[in-house]
């Protein structure tokens, strides 16, 4: 129930068979999203634009579903940071569909859409061209994955890294407010449920990944940003009618124009 205490806008409980309905819609939208793609995947051929357009399919963020008691994003657990990224490349056909298990991320792509347009990337991108990997000519075994959470108008109040098999995540986001740290060996626990933090075999390798989250990775980020963050307008508030009903009309005050329910 840890999704519904977060916010007094939200039920006081949500029963299992709550949680299968929202997973049939979630399931249902991506059923629809793929017919839609078909769609104009279609269209795009009959313009003949199949052949000189790269396709990128990804998202800026998963769905918890009600993994660990949670629903959508604003965490660093993998239904909301583990995204699909599938990249169509006219003139680099491989000779089947080819998967990568490597860990790469969206600040990757810059680099390779810039390289695939001939157009040298900068030095100062995080990110790097992901298409060696694509051909074969690279590993990204330890390839360094990063992502951070920011409030509204504060510090980061989560931070992660993700390199190989490991994860590890500092969360300030709690009821206290203190930090805490959280390690795991996804292949071994892909719901990510115990803490390897204090396990003595993983030492060495958790006091190299502390150093490179925090280290120069954010110093190289920080010199590209200004000294203060401008503020962030917060989103309106609404009123979400319960049990929730995606097919219904999306009411506006008409006044302030803002959304009062869905």
């Amino acid at each position: 129930q840890r999704w519904c205490q977060a916010s007094p806008m939200r039920p006081d409980s949500l029963s299992v068979e709550d949680v299968k309905y929202f997973r049939a819609l979630y399931f249902g939208f991506m059923t629809q999203l793929d017919a839609a793609l078909g769609d104009l995947f279609a269209g795009m051929e009959e313009r003949g634009m199949f052949k000189n357009t790269i396709i990128v399919f990804t998202s800026d963020h998963g769905d918890n579903l009600g993994e660990h008691g949670l629903f959508y994003k604003g965490n660093m657990y993998e239904g909301s940071v583990k995204v699909p990224l599938m990249v169509y490349w006219p003139g680099h056909k491989q000779k089947e569909r080819k998967i990568i298990s490597d860990n790469v991320s969206h600040v990757d792509l810059v680099p390779t859409l810039l390289e695939a347009a001939g157009i040298e990337s900068p030095e100062h991108l995080a990110g790097y061209d992901m298409l060696p990997l694509m051909k074969g000519k690279q590993n990204w075994v330890n390839h360094s994955v990063f992502a951070e959470y920011y409030t509204r108008n504060r510090e980061p109040s989560q931070l992660m890294l993700r390199k190989g098999d490991f994860k590890l995540i500092y969360d300030g986001n709690t009821e206290s407010g203190a930090w805490e740290t959280y390690f795991y060996n996804i292949p071994e626990d892909p719901w990510e449920l115990k803490n390897d933090m204090e396990n003595p075999d993983y030492a060495d390798l958790l006091y190299d990944f502390i150093g490179v989250l925090m280290g120069g990775y954010w110093d190289h980020i920080g010199v590209h940003l200004p000294p203060v963050m401008p503020e962030v307008v917060s989103r309106v508030s609404y009123d979400i009618d319960w049990p929730a009903d995606p097919w219904s009309p999306v009411k506006i005050d008409e006044d302030s124009k803002e959304v009062i329910q869905f």
